[in-house]
């Protein structure tokens, strides 16, 4: 799809080996990120903390490079207390914040910093509205909170992408994290194995259900069972739950005060997310209720 945009300037992320479905090997899905660039009109702007897009673009004179890297034109410098402040050839842009956590999540502010700046937008203008996004569906989204229990939704279905968020996520809370992970397309669950026995790190529980197919045909012998087993071996406790309400009723039953849940996949697991957070909220209106109820009877 790549191909099918001409714009006249771009942000750009990252480069993994994805849809390898579709794309003969790696090389390919490069060679589709290096046509893209040069389709693009004007700057490109790309992050200076993948090796691969620095390996593809840093030759180009249309670029504007961002991340934590050194040598990045926009170099992001992390705060102790939550900021984190943009420098530009030298000089401080200045100093942001933004509602989601974690890294990878305050590498794409600076993306969107070293846009807008690079195209006349003032600091201060910048910062007002980066403190105030409230992030996108799916992505790192919190279906319910409460003194005891938080619930999230990610769309994450990449190693990369869930390494990341459990980063985030265990770096930001000090309770349990319960991760419930669906595998999207058996092809990706094949050629990522490997990748995606080792990206859970950090989870307390872990959950993994049946590859949501999104049209595939099944692949013998690659399944959900296989990759809770694959995670198991590498010592990371990993159980298996053939089916979406399995899955609900082992993760109600495992909740803890405290605890971090975790839904993860591009697939139809948004659904158990969300059902989930309803079954807590339900469940602690009916509480007040009944204290309200108990006041009142002895009001």
């Amino acid at each position: 799809t790549l191909r099918e945009f001409f714009p006249e300037q771009s942000i750009v992320l990252n480069i993994d080996e994805e849809h390898l479905d579709y794309y003969a090997n790696f090389a390919a899905v490069c060679g589709e990120f290096t046509a893209f660039a040069d389709q693009t009109e004007g700057t490109i702007f790309f992050c200076a903390d993948d090796p691969r897009l620095v390996e593809l673009y840093a030759a180009r004179t249309d670029t504007v490079t961002y991340g934590f890297n050194p040598a990045a034109e926009y170099r992001a410098e992390l705060q102790p207390d939550g900021p984190f402040t943009v420098y530009h050839a030298g000089r401080q842009v200045g100093e942001f914040r933004i509602r989601q956590f974690g890294e990878k999540n305050i590498s794409n502010a600076v993306a969107v910093i070293a846009f807008l700046h690079r195209n006349g937008f003032a600091p201060e203008a910048i910062a007002r509205v980066l403190e105030t996004f409230e992030g996108a569906n799916r992505r790192q989204q919190m279906l319910f909170a409460d003194d005891a229990i938080r619930i999230f939704d990610d769309y994450g279905h990449h190693p990369r992408e869930i390494r990341a968020t459990l980063s985030a996520l265990r770096e930001k809370f000090a309770g349990r994290l319960l991760v419930a992970f669906q595998p999207h397309r058996y092809t990706r669950t094949q050629h990522l194995l490997n990748e995606f026995a080792e990206c859970f790190e950090g989870a307390d529980l872990l959950w993994i259900t049946e590859v949501y197919a999104a049209s595939e045909q099944p692949i013998p012998e690659v399944n959900g069972q296989a990759l809770a087993t694959a995670v198991a071996g590498t010592g990371q406790p990993a159980a298996y739950a053939a089916t979406l309400d399995r899955l609900r009723e082992k993760v109600r039953l495992a909740l803890q005060p405290g605890d971090v849940v975790l839904f993860l996949g591009a697939g139809d697991i948004t659904h158990v997310a969300h059902q989930l957070a309803s079954d807590l909220k339900m469940k602690r209106t009916s509480h007040t209720q009944a204290l309200r109820e108990l006041l009142s009877d002895k009001s």
